[in-house]
């Protein structure tokens, strides 16, 4: 698999959790009360698996490699994507301040929660679709010894940084979350 193809398979998982969140997220606004351990598995689950794994192979090995190709175009998207992945982190560490309010007995963080949410998912959803458009592109610029060179990266990361079983338990926390919403 290239590294584009790679990245857009990652993408398929997070909109999943994307899904599940959204769904949450509904329930919650319309009243029914969710269990704090789904908000809390989803932030572990955004922050391990979109931040930490997907992101960390785009942010340590595939953006900056275009932003060092001659295409404007390319670096720029390159610069968006890095520009944007910081948004969503913010948007992650209010979500978590807000359901740790919550839960803490602060029934007006429950406003906050839901805007966070829902300003995530509409950033990633657009994210993924606009990176899902990009990547193949900017990959065909790479020449084969670099695309190689970006798997192997790529495979680095995995054992390296994220290590064995560790995709299991994101897995894991997407199976709770359909559990706690009975889906």
């Amino acid at each position: 698999m290239s590294p584009a193809q790679i990245l857009i398979k990652e993408h398929t998982l997070i909109g999943e959790g994307l899904n599940l969140f959204e769904a949450g997220i509904n329930k919650f606004e319309a009243g029914q009360e969710i269990n704090k351990t789904f908000f809390i598995d989803l932030i572990m689950f955004f922050r391990g698996y979109v931040d930490q794994t997907h992101r960390g192979k785009e942010e340590k090995i595939f953006l900056p490699a275009a932003k060092k190709l001659s295409d404007q175009n390319f670096r720029a998207c390159a610069e968006k994507f890095t520009q944007e992945h910081m948004h969503g982190r913010n948007f992650i560490t209010a979500l978590e301040q807000s359901v740790n309010q919550y839960y803490g007995g602060d029934p007006s963080a429950k406003i906050n929660i839901i805007a966070n949410a829902k300003d995530y998912i509409q950033l990633l959803r657009s994210h993924i679709d606009e990176e899902n458009q990009c990547f193949p592109n900017i990959e065909s610029a790479f020449s084969p010894d670099q695309q190689s060179k970006i798997a192997e990266g790529f495979d680095k990361i995995e054992v390296e940084e994220i290590g064995e079983g560790v995709h299991d338990k994101y897995l894991e926390i997407l199976e709770n979350a359909k559990i706690v919403l009975r889906i």
